[in-house]
């Protein structure tokens, strides 16, 4: 049996959410590491 057949191959990602302590800090990490940059940001109202 081929496992690799089964796995389907990986075109893009739509979107993120990745919730951090340090917004800055992280966007910077991921930017240099991953590559990734913000496109939107959403701020939740109220709790």
């Amino acid at each position: 049996m081929n496992v690799d057949a089964d796995i389907p191959s990986l075109v893009g990602v739509h979107h993120l959410k990745l919730p951090v302590r340090d917004l800055p800090r992280s966007e910077t990490w991921y930017g240099r590491t991953l590559g990734y940059r913000r496109a939107a940001e959403f701020v939740e109202q109220g709790c």
